[in-house]
């Protein structure tokens, strides 16, 4: 089974979010998606989630919060939070990071985006709940 983790940036006052336009995998190029990547052995999700922040962003570590894991026939996808003040820049060969209002977000964004940054917004900075699956057939 594939696992990977996925993280949705905001801005400190919720407005804005940043989304990492993807060159790859194929299925995503052109695409708008959070920031993430493959868990690696040994590691945990917040590790690996962490651990691509660095990788994308080359920016210091910030507070993750998970809300979600979202599990399919092949694959298993953890969903983190949070907030930075910083102005990112993508540190990935031919992808960029955009910062966009929430409430405009671009038309080519993954589709369960989309609904994500929503429920990642309904999550209190100490969870109090936690969505333990969502399988998708």
């Amino acid at each position: 089974m594939e696992k990977m983790v996925c993280g949705i940036i905001f801005t400190p006052n919720e407005y804005e979010v940043w989304l990492l336009l993807k060159a790859r995998p194929k299925w995503q190029a052109g695409k708008f998606n959070g920031i993430g990547g493959h868990i690696e052995k040994g590691e945990s999700p917040v590790e690996a989630m962490q651990r691509e922040w660095q990788e994308e962003t080359g920016e210091d570590e910030v507070q993750w919060i998970k809300f979600m894991t979202l599990f399919g026939k092949d694959f298993e996808v953890t969903f983190f939070r949070a907030h930075t003040a910083a102005n990112l820049e993508s540190l990935s060969a031919g992808e960029s990071l955009y910062k966009f209002p929430i409430d405009n977000l671009p038309s080519n964004i993954l589709y369960n985006i989309n609904w994500l940054i929503p429920m990642a917004l309904s999550v209190p900075e100490q969870p109090f709940y936690e969505i333990k699956e969502l399988r998708v057939q």
